[in-house]
């Protein structure tokens, strides 16, 4: 025999101002009133803080998670009792997204999906450590090549002293000789 069941989506917005830890424990609390009451977790997607479309008992931001779940109707609305009780939810919405799931046929999939995610999750933390070397390595040879022009522009700088020194003294050269042979010098 098959089982049944509908599938939801219910996002939470949760107070910006707790922890991780608290905003863990409210969901996982949520996710407790599914499981016990005959409903099955699908996914949960924490968006992280975002700004509200306006404020909200005077916050201006939310914590956002999103529940995808498999549940009766009657589990439905003890989920959203629970989440109407708890205090620290700023608002909650809950979206029919379709009737009658096969749920075996259903969690599989949902652990295809999961398992997907996670790697394009970890293929792009690898592209990003890949960036991030690839510009430490930029910014290196940057600085390498700076440290070379500094040193010629040093050396060159030198050797324009050098030059410059020489020149005064073949032109003092030039001088004292002329007041030797009695000329008046052109200073």
């Amino acid at each position: 025999m098959t089982v049944l069941h509908n599938e939801y989506e219910t996002v939470v917005i949760v107070r910006p101002d707790l922890d991780d830890n608290d905003t863990y424990e409210i969901i996982s609390k949520f996710e407790g009133v599914i499981d016990d009451n005959g409903g099955h977790m699908l996914i949960r997607d924490d968006w992280g803080k975002r700004k509200l479309a306006y404020p909200i008992a005077k916050h201006h931001k939310g914590h956002y998670v999103l529940l995808s779940h498999l549940a009766p109707t009657e589990m439905l609305i003890e989920l959203e009792r629970n989440i109407g009780i708890e205090d620290r939810v700023l608002r909650f919405l809950t979206v029919r997204i379709s009737d009658s799931v096969d749920v075996p046929a259903r969690l599989k999939l949902a652990e295809e999906e999961r398992k997907v995610k996670d790697e394009q999750a970890e293929r792009q933390r690898a592209e990003s450590e890949q960036r991030a070397k690839v510009a430490e390595e930029e910014r290196s040879r940057k600085e390498a090549e700076e440290a070379a022009y500094q040193a010629a522009a040093e050396e060159y700088r030198a050797t324009l002293e050098q030059e410059e020194g020489e020149e005064e003294g073949e032109v003092e050269e030039k001088s004292a000789s002329k007041e030797e042979e009695g000329e008046p010098s052109a200073s």
